[in-house]
């Protein structure tokens, strides 16, 4: 769970760093789309022939995917 706050705090972190001084024109829309106990198939976007996800596929087709992530857990001794 503190992994994903980590995570969710420095996407977050980064797009409001990075929109300061833009135009809202020029800003880019983002969306994280984040679920719980949903394996990476079970989109219509990713091949699944049962399940029908048809706004999140057209965002997926129209927009630029993150096909991999990366999970590094960094423990620290004190």
């Amino acid at each position: 769970m503190n992994s994903i706050r980590r995570v969710l705090g420095v996407l977050i972190y980064l797009t409001v760093a990075f929109s300061d001084g833009i135009e809202a024109a020029e800003r880019p829309n983002i969306l994280f789309c984040i679920s719980d106990d949903q394996s990476y198939s079970h989109t219509g976007a990713n091949g699944d022939p049962v399940v029908k996800t048809p706004a999140f596929d057209r965002i997926a087709r129209e927009g630029l995917r993150f096909r991999t992530v990366r999970e590094i857990t960094v423990q620290l001794e004190v």
